[in-house]
């Protein structure tokens, strides 16, 4: 659980799109191996596809980049539920494991959510959850743990390539008119050393 609480210089720019961003070295984010397997690391809670400048001549174009930038939040709460059985695996300790992991990242905030600042940080802020499976083996460098997260409640861009998402928003097409991909729900992680 956290709670980060702007002011003072960092929470006090007259700008709110300039003095958020200002914040994303300490904004929360979840997902990742250690956190909530599913997801990518950081890309649970609000996210926005990547877009880079490209120079051609004399001109400058925006352009899609195939992945997503997290944006975080102030506030976050996560947690996980891990099941281990034994296995007879080899000389070495080994394990089958089962889990259910949760997090919330949201910016409460209204300044930083107004209509002219970024109000994707209010669209969804639900608790999302990832359910899976894996297996632990320890090694003589150390343990080893290979997993597969399934996402229940996926955000709506977590179905979506970044890219489609990207080059939708360049053309203004609603997000609806994308493929989704099934895959997309599906996250294989390798961890390295013992979490519990």
């Amino acid at each position: 659980v956290g709670r980060l609480l702007p002011w003072g210089r960092s929470g006090s720019g007259t700008d709110p799109v300039l003095t958020y961003l200002d914040l994303g070295d300490v904004l929360f984010q979840e997902g990742g191996t250690d956190k909530v397997r599913g997801w990518e690391e950081g890309l649970l809670g609000p996210i926005i596809p990547d877009f880079q400048f490209v120079v051609e001549g004399d001109s400058v174009r925006l352009a899609a980049r195939d992945r997503y930038v997290p944006l975080g939040g102030t506030t976050r709460w996560g947690g996980s539920l891990e099941l281990q059985e034994p296995l007879s695996l080899g000389s070495g300790r080994s394990y089958a494991l089962a889990f259910l992991d949760g997090a919330r990242v949201w910016t409460p905030e209204a300044r930083f959510r107004a209509q002219d600042a970024l109000p994707i940080l209010g669209e969804d802020v639900a608790a999302r959850f990832s359910v899976g499976a894996g297996i632990g083996l320890t090694t003589l460098v150390g343990s080893i743990r290979l997993m597969v997260g399934y996402k229940l409640n996926p955000q709506e861009p977590d179905l979506y390539h970044p890219g489609d998402v990207a080059r939708a928003a360049l053309e203004g097409l609603p997000l609806e008119s994308l493929r989704k991909d099934p895959w997309r729900r599906w996250r294989i992680h390798l961890g390295l050393g013992q979490v519990f």
